[in-house]
């Protein structure tokens, strides 16, 4: 199987900053796509992040009609700016992106000697937006009501950092767990429109997280997830959630990346 790569800028709808993106396809047709969104830049999160590289290399191989994109936020490798205190503007840097991706709007500008390779976006099936650590809070920010209500839209968040969102966020840890909470009341399939109500994407959502986070504690994970479960019951949303505390795993995955991507990959091709 052959793999076509690039390297990409492209200029956020927040500031204009340019932000580079990685973008593989292992089909020019793809099906499905898969976002990814790194920890936090500062303390040396990036594209080239153990999880987020195991990821692209486990989805295009397994997924052959797929194509992958991962991003360098704001002050992450050659991305322009740098990490803000609140996690707004990094926020529209993956709408930017997520925007360019489903409808082609601001397409990006291939670096120096590279073409940006194109690709037909009506075949596009499924949307899945992973954050890791700090990336899933720019994650939850995108609503399933902003993109076509064809596509299938699924939801990762691997070791969300519920334990230190007040120092990421500059306090704004209720709006982006709010974010996630509503994730949790949408029922997997699409609920019928009418003239009131938009139509939306069908919508699951995943939560990984290990039990020796350095970060967040398996008590605060556990608590916070059945709250989640509760949303899930009360709004009938069926099988919209799932959590899993892996044992014995840290924040940071080193040595796990193997069995993260294999339970994703079964979560994801169970729904």
């Amino acid at each position: 199987m052959t793999v076509h790569s690039v390297l990409a800028t492209i200029p956020s709808q927040f500031d204009g900053r340019l932000l580079e993106l990685r973008v593989q396809q292992a089909s020019l047709s793809p099906t499905e796509a898969l976002v990814l969104v790194h920890p936090y830049a500062p303390l040396g999160g990036n594209f080239d992040n153990n999880v987020i590289c195991a990821l692209e290399a486990h989805w295009l191989r397994q997924f052959p009609d797929s194509m992958t994109v991962a991003i360098n936020l704001r002050g992450a490798g050659r991305s322009q700016g740098r990490t803000s205190w609140s996690g707004r503007p990094e926020e529209h840097d993956v709408k930017t992106v997520v925007g360019w991706l489903t409808t082609g709007a601001k397409s990006p500008v291939a670096n120096a000697s590279t073409t940006l390779p194109d690709f037909d976006r009506s075949q596009l099936k499924r949307l899945i937006l992973c954050g890791y650590s700090y990336g899933g809070i720019a994650v939850s920010a995108l609503q399933p009501q902003d993109y076509p209500p064809a596509l299938e839209l699924l939801y990762i968040f691997i070791s969300f950092p519920i334990g230190v969102m007040w120092a990421l966020t500059l306090w704004r840890q209720r709006d982006c767990t709010r974010r996630i909470a509503h994730l949790a009341s949408l029922a997997p399939l699409t609920t019928t429109p009418t003239d009131t109500i938009k139509p939306a994407p069908r919508v699951r959502t995943l939560l990984v997280a290990g039990d020796q986070d350095q970060f967040t504690g398996a008590q605060r994970y556990t608590a916070w997830w059945q709250k989640l479960r509760g949303i899930v019951q009360a709004s009938n949303a069926g099988d919209a959630v799932e959590t899993e505390l892996f044992p014995g795993v840290d924040h940071f995955w080193f040595y796990h990346e193997k069995k993260l991507c294999q339970h994703i990959q079964a979560w994801a091709t169970c729904g």
